[in-house]
């Protein structure tokens, strides 16, 4: 009698831990890392030399290609005359010819007219389908002449399908803005280039943002399932991601705080430089050139589209021109200062974040309840065993 009655404080305290991890932030599986994480795949040191010989051997190929699609495209623009003020479409084959121009017409940004100074293109270029995921480019200026932006779609080579736009109005991504605004400032480029121009991935201005639809609310085996994955008692079903992924713990800190109306973690999260670690290691080998997929999807991506559709074409010309530094451009340009509009917009892209000491009631009465059926089990166990 004495050992249970020794034992059921122990069991309580276990309980009491169960119930804190369960309160813990879900933690992403760590990525691993391409040379420290595969020793068994690579036991020796010449083992270890050869994978990283191969991989600058594939990232010095991936150098050469960009390059050579970057030259071609010049060649072919350099021997057929463009009209200024207008989005060209170029394709491989004759027979695409049409559907090019179609998508070069829907992704023309919505402005009277477009800025002389820059022509912006369409190419369609030959890719096998393994390589379709790998080959969407932005040529921006500074990896061109100085005048020109190009966005790269992969197409089948073998001519079997035919190219498929999703989303037209994002076909020429951060293009989209060079073309409609022209050059931006020096410092205004320095800062986006710094970014990988995450910020203007979205130049789709004209249609208003929606917030994403709510999850599906989880039946009893499913919220079973995602309770133990909480606690790390049980495996992580397929999807908990999926219902996580709308938490603020997935979002960017400096975010999420800009959020909770922290006017330095809003200044972080937009003019910091150099970026986050996840930034600098997007994007080819090639300065000027991005990484660039028209049917990925971040809140970040539509940034500078939602300020043109707040203030107007002209106040965002005057901002995305401007020599000052972002913020002072950002102030002298738009009708909202920087640290009114940082806040709101983070809000409206992440949701309201809480960030304070007080616990709401809920969350006292869910852990008293919990803490309460523990200590009633544990007491009955002793009691019944007792009684026996």
């Amino acid at each position: 009698m004495a050992f249970l009655t020794r034992r059921w404080p122990w069991t309580l305290l276990v309980a009491a831990l169960a119930i804190a991890v369960a309160y813990l932030p879900p933690q992403r599986p760590e990525e691993p890392d391409p040379y420290r994480g595969e020793w068994q795949s690579y036991p020796t040191p010449e083992a270890r030399l050869a994978k990283r010989l191969g991989d600058d051997y594939n990232r010095m190929a991936d150098r050469q290609h960009v390059l050579k699609v970057r030259d071609s495209l010049m060649k072919v623009l350099s021997s057929r005359p463009t009209r200024t003020a207008t989005v060209t479409g170029l394709s491989p084959r004759r027979a695409l010819d049409s559907i090019t121009q179609v998508i070069a017409i829907a992704a023309t940004p919505p402005v009277s007219t477009l800025n002389p100074e820059v022509r912006s293109s369409i190419a369609f270029v030959p890719a096998a389908p393994a390589l379709w995921d790998a080959t969407y480019n932005v040529y921006l200026p500074t990896a061109t002449d100085g005048r020109t932006c190009l966005a790269t779609h992969p197409v089948d080579a073998t001519g079997n399908r035919r190219p498929e736009s999703l989303r037209a109005r994002r076909e020429l991504g951060p293009c989209a803005f060079f073309a409609a605004f022209g050059l931006p400032g020096r410092e205004i480029q320095r800062w986006l280039a710094a970014r990988n121009y995450n910020f203007a991935m979205d130049p789709d201005w004209q249609l208003p943002r929606h917030t994403p639809p709510p999850a599906d609310e989880l039946n009893a085996i499913q919220w079973l399932q995602f309770a133990l994955a909480r606690t790390g008692l049980g495996p992580r079903p397929e999807f908990f991601y999926e219902l996580e992924g709308g938490s603020l713990y997935w979002y960017s800190f400096t975010g999420s705080a800009c959020a909770a109306d922290e006017r330095v973690a809003c200044r972080y999260f937009f003019f910091s430089t150099p970026p986050a670690p996840d930034l600098r290691r997007n994007g080819t080998p090639v300065p000027g050139v991005i990484d660039f997929l028209p049917w990925s999807s971040s809140q970040q991506y539509g940034a500078l589209a939602t300020l043109v559709r707040d203030q107007g074409p002209d106040r965002f010309a005057k901002f995305w021109r401007s020599s000052l530094p972002p913020e002072q451009a950002f102030n002298q340009a738009f009708t909202v200062p920087f640290d009114q509009w940082a806040p709101a917009w983070t809000r409206a892209a992440y949701g309201a974040v809480r960030i304070d000491v007080r616990t709401r009631t809920r969350e006292i009465a869910s852990t008293l309840l919990w803490i309460g059926l523990c200590v009633g089990a544990c007491v009955g166990l002793a009691l019944t065993r007792r009684v026996a």
